[in-house]
């Protein structure tokens, strides 16, 4: 029984056949691409180990959500799959500037490790634990806050991020906007936005749960607003956007393949979001 204090969700529109077969093509495929990552990475720079390694992270991730999907856990599907849509902004954000942004991408690793010194301290010491010297060697801790400042400078110069900002790395948004990526707007504006509450367990993840009638009283049953194949439909081009990026950055050459998957999926908009009650 539907929540009565909410409306009924539109009917979901039927996937079309065609939409079906583009999908699971793209979908064999993808998992070819992201195996083929698998590579020695002797000659690549450091821009492209980062892409690889992010890409083959998300690989698995997307794998996983397959199988969620396919198992009707659909709430743990979506979660991961904003995981997916923010390594695609990560790693086209990376195309834009490799050098630089790598190295703004490393230091605010550093510097967020640096922010929890005082936390693990005063964990200790809540804890009672004796102290068993610093966090970090001395020397890499002031290493790591030499590159940090370098780094953060040399960003702030080339207005990749304003003096007033605490981080080397620009939020999630910023990332977006700086690619110019019609795809990545997408990514952002829609999927990230509409996904993030079942993320966050925010209210409007809460309100497509349902109200179940049984014998001994009324329950509630958790309901996710895609469709596991609602949400393959979406994953496929946004993994392409990602698996494309990181071929550019790699000089790996599936970068005209990725692109035209990521086309042939174009009907996802109608098929898949028209669902979305946001």
């Amino acid at each position: 029984m539907t929540n009565p204090g909410r409306r009924p969700p539109p009917q979901r529109p039927a996937v079309s056949p065609a939409f079906k077969t583009a999908l699971a093509y793209a979908e064999e495929r993808i998992a070819a691409l992201i195996e083929g990552l698998d590579r020695p990475i002797n000659e690549f720079g450091q821009p492209c180990v980062l892409a690889l390694s992010i890409a083959r992270q998300a690989g698995g991730v997307h794998g996983d959500m397959l199988r969620l999907c396919a198992a009707g856990r659909t709430t743990s599907a979506l979660i991961l799959l904003r995981s997916i849509v923010e390594a695609a902004i990560l790693v086209r954000w990376i195309q834009v500037d490799p050098q630089l942004h790598t190295d703004m991408y490393l230091a605010e690793d550093d510097r967020m490790r640096l922010a929890g010194v005082p936390a693990i301290e005063e964990f200790r010491r809540r804890r009672g634990i004796p102290s068993s010297g610093p966090v970090f060697d001395p020397v890499d801790d002031a290493r790591m806050r030499k590159e940090v400042e370098a780094t953060k400078a040399k960003a702030i110069a080339e207005g990749k991020i304003t003096k007033k900002s605490n981080r080397v790395l620009p939020l999630v948004q910023d990332m977006a906007k700086v690619t110019g990526d019609t795809a990545i707007w997408e990514a952002y504006e829609i999927l990230y936005r509409v996904i993030s509450p079942w993320t966050h367990f925010g209210g409007r993840s809460l309100a497509h749960h349902e109200f179940e009638s049984r014998p001994d009283g009324t329950y509630i049953e958790p309901r996710a607003v895609l469709s596991g194949e609602a949400i393959r439909g979406v994953a496929a081009p946004t993994t392409l956007v990602l698996l494309g990026s990181t071929s550019r950055i790699c000089g790996l050459g599936f970068e005209g393949e990725a692109r035209l998957l990521q086309d042939t999926l174009v009907l996802w908009p109608r098929e898949v979001l028209d669902n979305v009650d946001v």
